[in-house]
């Protein structure tokens, strides 16, 4: 019999996450004002000019056909899933594909409006030259205005395929939210903690009335409906477990610490493991971090598990650690840009932003609810406190214009009110 003198190692023990953990990732160092940037994500359907059809995921005119030609015009880099190509990379931004083939560029932080801008032009003068010589239109609106939920395609993504399969249970229109909306996204800094806190409770107090402000989503299937942003009314009925307003902004006391609560609290999708998502409808999030996990059991969480989940939350307002406000329909370039241009604006600038905040300084939990359940229906004639809220979004619209810098107002006059 041979001996050996090594010893079985002893099982390591994972690390496991603890709630200081899930807050640090939140954290960031204080930021100059003057050096808080700008992003923006910019979501359109594609068409097929000549028909007005939703573009197919693959064929000769498709979403795939579309980016495999924006390859041939330099500075673009593949970006790959299991099913096939599903976006690209360049020094100014990505572009990806949503669930339905809606193509989004998402910008690199600008220093400011004007070179946001820039960026954003030369993508849409690039795609736009592109599409048009394959046939292909873009169409920037809130909710596609003619195709069903059959007719949209379905970008091959693993996790596209997952949340497929878990939206039919959390609500109604769930897979109308994934296929047939589309959104300007804006991605703002804060200067620190507690001036995220405070922007997170002013920018979900607000949102209603800026989303009224681009509301363009009035047409589905081709007909006119009762609703002025049909995107944002499919948002009321996807999951409220993980959309709408964040606990604690209506009344004024949202903290870091509820936001992890929230996402605690938040049913998980899935998790990755070499390279592959698993699965996990229903999971916990904390039950994971211990072990726990039905079904998983031995599986420890990860902070990179933590940013994975942070992902498939979809409120009004996200944090990563920087702001996404995520409430306006999508629009048409250049009109898209007036949409960081207002949050900019209203939010950037120390006086602009304390006259939004005294504008709303009295409304209560139940009235900020009120508009968050009814503009996506009746946008700007809401009635609130006797009146429609349109007065409301001209002085919103004032206040931006007097917290832009000289020249940057011009981002604004697309709107009309």
């Amino acid at each position: 019999m041979l001996h050996s003198n090594h010893t079985s190692p002893m099982p390591v023990t994972p690390a496991i996450l603890t709630r200081q953990d899930l807050l640090d990732f939140f954290s960031f160092a204080p930021i100059a004002k003057s050096a808080r940037r700008i992003g923006m994500e910019w979501e359109r359907f594609g068409v097929i000019t000549t028909t007005g059809a939703p573009l197919p995921y693959d064929g000769p005119i498709s979403v795939s056909a579309f980016l495999q030609n924006m390859l041939g015009v330099g500075g673009w880099s593949p970006v790959a899933d299991d099913g096939g190509l599903i976006g690209l990379r360049h020094a100014d931004g990505m572009i990806t594909l949503e669930p339905g083939g809606q193509i989004e560029f998402s910008t690199m932080p600008a220093a400011n409006l004007g070179a946001l801008h820039d960026v954003v032009a030369r993508y849409a003068t690039t795609a736009d030259r592109v599409a048009a010589t394959m046939g292909i239109h873009f169409v920037g609106r809130g909710f596609h205005p003619t195709a069903t939920l059959a007719e949209m395609p379905r970008v091959p993504k693993n996790r596209y395929d997952i949340m497929r399969r878990i939206m039919p249970g959390t609500g109604k229109l769930g897979l109308d939210m994934m296929h047939r909306t589309a959104s300007v996204q804006v991605n703002l800094d804060a200067s620190d903690t507690a001036d995220q806190a405070e922007l997170v409770t002013l920018v979900s107090i607000l949102q209603p009335i800026v989303a009224a402000i681009f509301s363009n989503s009035n047409m589905v299937e081709g007909e006119i409906t009762p609703y002025s942003s049909y995107r944002n009314q499919v948002w009321l009925d996807t999951d409220p477990a993980r959309t709408g307003l964040l606990p604690g902004t209506a009344v004024r006391n949202f903290r870091i610490d509820t936001y992890v609560d929230y996402l605690l609290a938040m049913p998980m999708y899935f998790y990755e493991r070499g390279g592959k998502l698993v699965a996990t409808p229903g999971g916990n999030f904390a039950d994971f971090m211990h072990g726990r996990l039905a079904g998983h059991s031995g599986e420890f969480a990860t902070i990179q598990d933590w940013a994975l989940h942070v992902t498939t939350g979809f409120p009004t307002v996200r944090i990563k650690p920087w702001l996404e406000i995520r409430g306006s329909d999508s629009q048409d370039f250049p009109d898209a840009m007036a949409v960081p241009a207002l949050w900019t604006g209203l939010l950037y600038d120390d006086h602009s932003r304390a006259q939004a905040t005294a504008l709303c300084a009295d409304w209560t939990a139940q009235e900020i609810n009120h508009l968050h359940l009814t503009t996506p229906r009746l946008g700007l004639d809401t009635t609130f406190r006797g009146t429609t809220i349109r007065p409301l979004a001209q002085e919103l619209l004032r206040l931006a214009q007097l917290g832009l810098k000289k020249g940057e107002d011009k981002f604004l006059e697309s709107i009309d009110l």
